[in-house]
């Protein structure tokens, strides 16, 4: 139902787990266990009792009792002894002892090591996990608030009414979504905005339908009469009441693998971190990562205005690169396309050698690649692309 675990307190007397609400406002209670050390006195008392049993039927009032034996009157005491003796040793207080013993040791040092180590190890690798060309989705988050999911294939013919975007809080605290909106880069016209009062609890999800109303998600929907999301690819982003863009999801040709295919250069390794991308989703601008993956490359392929730019050096010396002197710029740039598949790499600034470009870009204001390539090994070359959308992409190299 939300709640979670907050705290585990190893070094009270009694072990405490404390259990706070989803919403951040408060305990709603603890639950205590014994820690392993507890049984350790159980045996004590087990040991005590042993010893104090046995004298009381030892054979000493037996021995006294012997010599009286042969009037027989003796028999009788010694067997109204024997019984007696035998139940009050009895198993009963070492029996309610034992499964006291067993259980409460054995589960807990078990149980407490294996989920404390488990996160740990998900929470470092999680920041630095690379962008991949074989996921589905690309989904980028400045914050706690972030698109999560996307059904684009509607189930009901023509319309997909029942296609959907899912909106989630990761966070331990509600937000409040008043104002903000969801659109599609595939139209502008397909625009949704949250209502005002509407809070996202820590924790939970809201859908908006394409034109259906479930009121246990939300009861959201664009009340679009035909299908929003396109099949084949698109890119949904979720801005907030300032109109910052906090979050995207593309997925099929608007992906970096989707991207890389469309423009023919499906084998150039592509490096960067999502932790990266989110940094730089944080710095604003109206251009997304995937956006400017795309003007990145398509610059690299089709712009020569910089005489040291890729294709402005194959141009330029069409000889060094065994070319015709009157090599056309189509055919450039297929040459161009098969060295960016030869072991060709593009990556996201800022790297760990450096954060701006050769003429001092910086990715404040522009998100930056640097792309190496086997048979210009010779030149470092950079694509700058402005976050504000309202200047020209452009590229470069320098020997």
């Amino acid at each position: 139902n939300g709640n979670f675990i907050t705290d585990l307190q190893t070094d009270s007397q009694l072990n405490q787990i404390i259990l706070a609400h989803s919403s951040g406002k408060g305990l709603i209670g603890t639950a205590e266990f014994i820690k392993p050390s507890a049984p350790e006195p159980t045996p004590e008392p087990v040991a005590k009792s042993t010893p104090e049993v046995k004298p009381e039927p030892t054979p000493e009032p037996v021995a006294e009792s012997t010599p009286e034996v042969k009037p027989e009157p003796t028999p009788e005491p010694v067997a109204e002894s024997t019984p007696e003796v035998k139940p009050e040793p009895t198993p009963e207080p070492i029996a309610e002892s034992t499964p006291e013993v067993k259980p409460e040791p054995t589960p807990q040092p078990v149980a407490e090591p294996t989920p404390e180590v488990k996160p740990e190890t998900t929470v470092e690798s999680t920041p630095e996990t690379p962008v991949s060309d074989s996921e589905e989705f690309t989904i980028t988050a400045t914050q706690g608030v972030t698109i999560s999911k996307l059904s684009y294939k509607g189930q009901v013919k023509r319309t997909q009414s029942d296609e959907y975007i899912e909106i989630s809080n990761f966070g331990n605290i509600p937000a409040d979504i008043s104002g903000w909106k969801i659109t599609s880069a595939g139209s502008a016209k397909q625009v949704f905005i949250f209502p005002q009062g509407t809070v996202l609890e820590g924790g939970k999800s809201f859908r908006v339908y394409t034109n259906e109303v479930h009121p246990e998600t939300g009861g959201f929907s664009f009340g679009s009469r035909s299908a929003i999301w396109n099949d084949a690819g698109d890119e949904a982003k979720l801005f907030d009441a300032a109109g910052n863009n906090v979050s995207t999801l593309a997925y099929g040709k608007n992906t970096v693998a989707g991207i890389k295919q469309e423009l023919k250069v499906s084998q150039l390794k592509f490096v960067a971190t999502y932790n990266a991308v989110n940094k730089q989703m944080s710095l604003g601008g109206k251009v997304t990562f995937t956006e400017a993956v795309s003007l990145a490359i398509r610059s690299f392929l089709e712009d020569e205005s910089d005489a040291e730019s890729p294709l402005g050096l194959i141009l330029n010396d069409p000889d060094s690169f065994d070319l015709p002197n009157d090599v056309t710029k189509a055919v450039a740039t297929e040459e161009l396309r098969s060295y960016l598949n030869e072991n060709g790499v593009l990556t996201l600034y800022p790297t760990a050698k450096r954060s701006t470009a050769e003429n001092g870009e910086t990715v404040d204001e522009n998100w930056i690649f640097e792309l190496s390539l086997d048979a210009m090994s010779d030149v470092i070359f950079w694509a700058i692309v402005p976050r504000s959308g309202d200047k020209k992409v452009y590229n470069y190299g320098f020997l």
